[in-house]
């Protein structure tokens, strides 16, 4: 008899359906108060990873612009991840066609839960990095869009 290999899941696909765990069960254990906490707690997660590309864009002797915001992103950003990126000096336009946490969420009905996570956590990394960045997500595939579209300004 031949066995079956199971198809492995990509990192990101695993920690998206962490993330789903964890959320899922503050939010039955706490309701709004834990829904609220998770917004809280990725948000700050954001700031933190956002201070670290500041903090190595400094130590490199570079000056805080979008362009070494990219250059010195914190994240490995694999084949798994399809992007198209437009750069300025004053802004970042991201669309993201591709994202396996994303898709992970939609593909398990968990969109929900990770709006929860979209929704801060570039919030988040874009206030550590330079809290006169404003950041919008204006399309959201969890919000029925085709792709998103992540647009940073920095505030004058």
């Amino acid at each position: 008899m031949e066995e079956k290999k199971q198809e492995r899941m990509s990192t990101f696909e695993l920690m998206a359906k962490l993330f789903e765990s964890l959320a899922e069960e503050v939010i039955d254990k706490f309701g709004d108060e834990g829904k609220k906490a998770i917004e809280d707690a990725v948000f700050k997660f954001g700031v933190k990873r956002g201070q670290g590309i500041r903090e190595n864009v400094q130590k490199s002797g570079e000056p805080l612009t979008f362009e070494n915001y990219l250059k010195f992103y914190d994240m490995e950003r694999s084949s798994d991840f399809k992007a198209d990126t437009s750069i300025g000096e004053d802004y970042i336009d991201q669309h993201i066609t591709i994202c396996p946490l994303g898709n992970t969420w939609a593909k398990d009905d968990m969109r929900e839960i990770g709006k929860l996570y979209c929704d801060n956590v570039d919030k988040g990394l874009a206030h550590g990095y330079d809290s006169e960045i404003v950041y919008n997500l204006e399309k959201h595939v969890l919000r029925d869009a085709d792709h998103c579209y992540l647009k940073f300004r920095r505030n004058k």
